[in-house]
């Protein structure tokens, strides 16, 4: 039978789209907002009402550098032949997803120093204009907010190019390693290992530092907003790792050894002769796309009854991730540096000719290959 894919849920309000992506406003920006409205307003308590005005154009104002931020990254994915996916401002910043990775470590370097780049832009625009403003009678509370938007920018351009993973400077570590050594999961294992030693600094500087500097007890929101930066920054640096070690079990192999063969028919023939086959059968949809997919199981289990049933009886419709032209000989270790991101899809992998001969499934591949490894470690 056939089915349409899992609605998937939305990352929050749509803003509109860049580079051909959905640009969205995650629910938990809203949290982000409010602290930093009440955080404006006790801070700046001398300004009396205006504090909680202040600390209102600071949240848009952070928003707006997060948002160009990613949407650097975005724009250099697209100029380098990337399809992006998706772009998302939330409470711990932004983040933007591609359909496809990279393929190279310069294509790498260059989406990764894409985004601090923007905001050092910014804050060089910013910094100068607050200054004038500064000098003028009554705009005061104007050359605070620049300002306010001027530091923002320097620090999310400095924090963002530490060097480790998930930030943009673990990116350009990975990128750089993998450019001198020519195996990209050394560059994935190192930024990732630097990214979990980020993730315990963070938390030092601002939990232990204010304890034995400045003799005070860190603050509530202090520890709540570090526990979630540190379990963002250990997740990512952990992915990274993974997927180094992902990448080191593939060397030598080819993209035959980790995908799945199938054979392309159209959904009109009959199942007993695709049983002939002896695959799992893939088949287009109306416009002629790769769409639907059909175990060698399904297929022999319903030849056994009715032969002459169409495939559409049996066909289950598939959450397309990408359709890359791919050799079986072709080495497995690029395809999975390419394939990285894709989180739950099907990915076809194509002939020069454009016809469909094996497919690998994102949601299992890692974690394959990864018991591939510990097995063969264990042997």
């Amino acid at each position: 039978m056939t089915s349409p894919a899992a609605p998937t849920r939305s990352p929050g309000l749509r803003l509109g789209t860049i580079a051909g992506a959905p640009v969205y406003l995650g629910r938990s920006w809203f949290v982000l907002a409010g602290i930093l409205v009440i955080g404006a307003g006790i801070t700046l308590n001398r300004l009396g009402a205006i504090s909680y005005l202040v600390g209102a154009a600071y949240a848009v104002l952070l928003l707006g550098s997060v948002l160009v931020h990613e949407i650097a990254h975005a724009l250099a994915a697209r100029s380098r032949g990337m399809q992006v996916k998706e772009v998302t401002a939330d409470f711990l910043g932004g983040h933007t997803s591609f359909v496809t990775s990279s393929g190279s470590p310069g294509t790498s370097a260059i989406v990764a120093v894409a985004g601090p780049l923007a905001n050092l832009l910014i804050a060089a625009a910013a910094w100068p204009l607050q200054l004038w403003l500064a000098g003028q009678p009554g705009l005061q509370i104007a050359a605070l907010v620049l300002w306010g938007l001027a530091l923002v920018n320097v620090f999310l351009a400095v924090f963002n190019l530490l060097p480790g993973m998930p930030l943009d400077g673990g990116q350009l570590v990975m990128a750089l390693v993998w450019k001198v050594t020519g195996r990209a999961h050394r560059g994935w294992t190192v930024a990732g290992y630097l990214g979990q030693v980020l993730a315990v600094g963070v938390v030092a500087w601002v939990l232990v530092r204010p304890l034995f500097l400045d003799g005070r007890i860190p603050r509530l929101w202090e520890v709540a907003w570090v526990a979630l930066l540190f379990r963002s920054m250990w997740q990512g640096a952990s992915a990274a790792k993974l997927r180094g070690v992902v990448l080191r079990a593939l060397t030598g192999r080819s993209a035959a050894d980790v995908a799945t063969p199938v054979t392309y028919l159209l959904p009109s023939t009959p199942v007993g002769s695709a049983a002939t086959a002896g695959t799992d059968v893939l088949a287009p949809d109306a416009a002629g796309q790769p769409a639907f997919l059909a175990t060698a199981v399904e297929i022999s289990a319903v030849a056994a009854q009715r032969p002459e049933t169409p495939l559409s009886g049996v066909l289950s419709r598939v959450d397309l991730g990408a359709v890359v032209e791919w050799a079986p000989e072709d080495p497995a270790e690029t395809l999975a540096a390419r394939l990285a991101g894709l989180g739950g899809r099907l990915v076809v992998l194509t002939t020069a000719t454009g016809r469909p001969w094996a497919v690998i499934d994102a949601r299992r591949f890692d974690a394959a290959v990864t018991a591939h490894l510990a097995t063969a470690r264990r042997g």
